[in-house]
This record gives C-alpha cells, sequence and structure tokens, in this order.
C-alpha cells in the first residue's frame, strides 16, 4: 500500500490484515518502487498523487519490472480531477477507488483483483 496519510494506511493496513491478507506499507512512490524490487505481491493501492512518485510514475516501473503485477494496482485519490489521469486509469485496465471510501468498497475492489488473478 502507498499511502502518506498515516491513518488512512494504518486503517487499509487493520482492516485488511484482519481479512487475512499480508499487508505492507509505504509512505511515498520511491519506497514502494524498492519494496516491489524485493518482494512479489499479489496487487498494490496506490494513491494516485503520492509524494516522490506519481501513480503514473510508479504505473510505468510496475510495468517494466514487476508486469505480473500491472493489473493488479487500485488507484485511490481524493479526486482525480483532470481528465487525462482519468484516461489513464481507465488505460491501465485498473481499478479507481475514490476517497473517502468504505471498508466493504476497500475489501470488494481487493478480493474483485485476488479473483481475477485467479482465472
Amino acid at each position: 500500500m502507498v499511502e502518506s496519510d498515516p491513518a488512512i494506511s494504518e486503517l487499509c493496513l487493520r482492516l485488511l490484515s484482519a481479512e487475512g491478507f499480508v499487508v505492507d506499507g509505504a509512505m511515498d512512490g520511491q519506497t514502494a518502487r524498492s519494496m516491489i524490487s524485493k518482494h512479489k505481491y499479489s496487487l498494490c493501492i496506490c494513491d494516485f498523487r503520492a509524494p516522490l512518485m506519481s501513480g503514473w510514475e510508479f504505473y510505468n516501473y510496475v510495468q517494466q519490472h514487476c508486469p505480473q503485477m500491472g493489473r493488479g494496482i487500485i488507484f485511490t485519490s481524493a479526486a482525480i480531477a483532470e481528465d487525462d489521469e482519468q484516461r489513464f486509469v481507465e488505460a491501465t485496465g485498473n481499478t479507481y477507488l475514490p476517497k473517502p471510501f468504505t471498508p466493504a468498497e476497500l475489501r470488494a475492489k481487493v478480493r474483485g483483483i485476488i479473483e481475477r488473478s485467479a482465472t
């Protein structure tokens, strides 16, 4: 999970851990990049406007270095206000989860990716 807001990060980590997922967190995109180069992850929840590396930059890194995770990104943001950001998320085939989101919405998005990758 790439999330700079400690409260959101902690809530998501606790919620997903309670669901039985093994979850790691990063406060910025560069830290996440380092983590995915060392560990294999099924998916990543990434704030589209994460510090030090945007959602665009993070996705491009994943495509080059961890292509098996390329469609397993859930982009989050308080608002994707620019049309090109919305088109980018749609073009990647990934999921967008607007903030604020409920625990049920987060669970559903994560389970949807897990189920999609199992088929």
